[in-house]
């Protein structure tokens, strides 16, 4: 039994292996990459076509607009980020400045810098097709493609194989969505632009490996991440981290491995950190600090350390720009251990570093840049949207494989969930919590991948492994490396069985949030309340209404707008036709009453102004049962009987008060029974029904009203004898020509009644009626269509 299933396990992961690695794997990849770009671009763009919302566009845009009021970066105004940065920003804002505003102020100024991003975005391109290539001639020349998967992700196979050498990492690169989405919302793409231009020049040949610093310098100004290049550098440049090395190799000019090129680069970085830096900071030492300063003010966010600390907010600056004074205030409340946690990355650092790697080998430098910025974000306090960029750029240089383009369009779709639907639309701990420890169990294997990236295939297929020379430290490596690739599988799986079974509580959560906010919910709950009734039509002349409020009635309600429109702008008389249309074309034995809705805040449109409900409801056919006004919404309850001719009329004694005398005399007193509705509960099968009475005079006896469902046999199948109203409303309390809705549950049925016989009768006996065809009876019969 166990053999069979064996088998046929191994032929389907033999097949899906196939398809995975051989000849489809390019589209396959593309597909997924194609699927989740379009996915993701709906979340991207708005009417109008750029983005204005939730990106620190919208930050930037503001602190420009401080420097007329007098306000100056690093004289009076502080600022986290390194002086480059905001040298090069507010120079944009003051160009765009200088340009007439369109209808949106912002977009200017938008264009301006996400023109200049996308300049950077463009040299990142470029980069990662030249590392590519150096990537591409490395591998070709130290190793071949017969090394094992799970130990080096050299060479994509199939069509990409064909590919010119270093081309895959920048098609990859350019059908990933989170560059797009960070580039038109943040500068993430200057420092990236700065470390991999670094990168390019420090493993270019010949004597670039000093403009590396310059590069490495300038992005340390931008953002602190590229000083991450500085300690791979002086590896790459030949510096070795040994007792024998400092003896025997370190201050001895010709000897390999002394440290005159290391110490070059780190002087030339430092020059351009100080010699640049200090004038852009004008000279203020006291505010050139503050990227370090404002970290212990700030507590955790997005991240593990958050969770652990049970922060579940937004990574927000505590203190304004301009209150210098909030500088030396009170570190953020923590319960995590700081000191000790950045004592344990740094000691995991210097082990990572200080191995005996190959230096020489292209790939080394590469993946230990792309290890250092891993564990970077792996230690930061927080996490926002935009670091997803620096993991990305390794991904596709270095691990082109695809379990791991799939784990980056996981990654990217964690950060979606994380920075839109948990921050903005659904605040669910459990949904915080899930993509938090998804996206560190994912950067945890990037830094296994990478650290076995780094160790060189021919050392581990002769036993041999930096810091020991015994055959078993090189097995438990290689038992690592073919234990990678299952974990990052096992964990994509997990995010994908957990996100599919999620979602729909996560569409609840979010209805139900949206719902309890809800502006008009009074309004909403009001017509929920009264749904199983006739008269399930709503109204309104308001689009902007209908939009917001239609999600929570649709299912109960048909909601119509009106809209006047005419060639001759005959806009009243064309509104109230056009509604008649509408009503009668969804139900066209419709019952009499409805819902009209209307929002204060909101405007009428040109072609449906507010006179429309006037004139509806001043015709004398047209009666209000209840006007509900619950800021900032307004419903009525509306009946109307224009071109409805009455059920029936009776004439019976009424009640009217003799203003001379005092004394009560009788006179005739007409019931009109102007109408009846009806409706069978789809789930249920009750029936229920409304009557719509109207006294044109007081009346003097009370009433009992009987409605008997008759069947097909015209058997009685059910009935319901009461006062009006359910006893609310005796026929004695009438007010005259007012509207009485009456209405009445017949209970459930298997086969629905046929017919009704609704009347009244008291002490005396039944009340006779007169039907429009001139019959007089005792009861009024409504034939109940099917």
């Amino acid at each position: 039994m166990i053999q069979p299933i064996n088998r046929q396990w191994s032929r389907l992961r033999a097949y899906w292996t196939g398809v995975l690695t051989g000849e489809h794997q390019p589209f396959l990849l593309l597909l997924a990459l194609f699927a989740t770009f379009r996915v993701l671009t709906i979340f991207l763009f708005r009417p109008g076509g750029f983005i204005v919302d939730h990106s620190d566009y919208d930050f930037y845009y503001e602190w420009g607009a401080l420097v007329p009021m007098g306000y100056h970066a690093f004289e009076n105004l502080w600022t986290v980020y390194p002086p480059l940065f905001p040298a090069f920003m507010l120079t944009i804002f003051e160009w765009s400045s200088r340009v007439p505003q369109w209808v949106e102020p912002r977009l200017i100024f938008h264009l301006y810098f996400g023109a200049f991003m996308v300049a950077f975005e463009c040299g990142n391109f470029i980069c990662l097709y030249w590392l590519g290539r150096r990537l591409a001639h490395d591998d070709g020349v130290h190793h071949t493609h017969t090394v094992p998967e799970t130990n080096i992700a050299s060479a994509p196979a199939g069509f990409a194989a064909q590919m010119p050498a270093g081309l895959w990492p920048a098609v990859l690169y350019g059908f990933l969505f989170s560059p797009v989405y960070t580039m038109a919302g943040w500068f993430e793409a200057m420092p990236t632009f700065f470390l991999l231009l670094g990168l390019c020049l420090l493993l270019a040949k010949g004597p670039w490996w000093w403009l590396s610093a310059l590069a490495a310098g300038l992005g340390f100004l931008t953002k602190l991440t590229p000083i991450l290049l500085l300690p791979v550098a002086i590896r790459w440049l030949g510096a070795k981290l040994s007792l024998h090395a400092a003896r025997h190799a370190w201050f001895i000019p010709n000897a390999p491995g002394n440290l005159g090129r290391p110490l070059v680069y780190t002087l030339l970085f430092f020059a351009v950190v100080i010699g640049l830096g200090y004038p852009l900071v004008g000279y203020n030492l006291d505010l050139a600090f503050v990227s370090f300063q404002i970290q212990p003010l700030r507590p955790p966010w997005q991240s593990i350390w958050a969770i652990l600390d049970g922060y579940y907010g937004w990574g927000l600056v505590p203190i304004s720009m301009r209150n210098l004074e909030g500088l030396s205030g009170p570190p953020a409340s923590t319960r995590l251990p700081w000191t000790w946690i950045s004592l344990g990355f740094l000691a995991l650092y210097l082990f990572l570093y200080t191995r005996p790697y190959n230096w020489q080998r292209i790939r080394t430098p590469i993946a230990f840049t792309g290890l250092s910025v891993t564990l970077l974000f792996l230690y930061s306090k927080g996490w926002s949207p935009q670091f997803v960029v620096w993991i990305l750029v390794f991904i596709v240089l270095l691990l082109p494989q695809p379990r791991w383009i799939l784990a980056a369009c996981v990654l990217m779709l964690t950060n979606l969930a994380e920075s839109t639907i948990y921050l903005l639309m659904v605040p669910s701990q459990y949904l915080l919590i899930g993509t938090v420890f998804l996206r560190t169990g994912l950067l945890i294997l990037l830094c296994l991948e990478l650290v076995y990236q780094i160790l060189p295939p021919a050392d581990l297929q002769r036993g041999r492994v930096p810091g020991s020379q015994t055959g078993r430290n090189a097995r438990i490596y290689a038992a690592i490396g073919r234990t990678l690739a299952p974990a990052v599988w096992s964990i994509m799986l997990v995010a994908i069985v957990a996100g599919t079974l999620g979602t729909p509580r996560l569409i609840d959560r979010y209805v139900r949030n949206q719902t309890a906010n809800y502006a008009c919910k009074p309004t909403v709950d009001r017509l929920q309340a009264t749904a199983d009734w006739p008269g399930t039509t709503l109204v309104t002349q308001q689009p902007a209404l209908w939009h917001a409020m239609n999600p929570f009635v649709y299912r109960d309600y048909e909601f119509i707008i009106i809209d006047g429109y005419d060639t001759q702008d005959r806009y009243l008389e064309t509104a109230l036709a056009r509604l008649d249309q509408q009503r009668a074309a969804r139900h066209p034995d419709t019952a009499p009453e409805f819902w009209w809705v209307a929002r204060a805040d909101l405007d009428f449109p040109g072609s449906s102004p507010a006179q429309v409900w006037e004139t509806f409801v001043a015709h004398p056919d047209v009666y209000m049962l209840g006007e509900y006004a619950e800021d900032p919404c307004t419903l009525r309850h509306v009946v109307d009987f224009r071109d409805r001719t009455p059920l029936a009329h009776a004439t019976v004694p009424g009640a009217e008060s003799d203003a001379g005398t005092g004394a009560d005399t009788q006179s005739p007193a007409a019931i009109h029974l102007r109408d009846a509705a009806w409706q069978v509960d789809g789930s249920t099968g009750e029936l229920r029904v409304v009557l719509y009475w109207q006294a044109q005079s007081a009346l003097a006896a009370s009433y009992t009203v009987f409605v008997h469902a008759l069947d097909d046999t015209g058997a009685l199948a059910g009935q319901q004898d009461n006062l009006p109203v359910e006893g609310l409303a005796p026929t004695t309390h009438w007010t005259p020509n007012a509207i009485i809705r009456d209405p009445y549950r017949l209970g459930s049925f298997d086969q629905p009644p046929t017919r009704l016989h609704v009347g009244l009768y008291d002490e005396t006996g039944r009340v006779e009626f007169e039907l429009p065809d001139g019959t007089v009876r005792d009861y009024i019969e409504i034939v109940l269509n099917p």
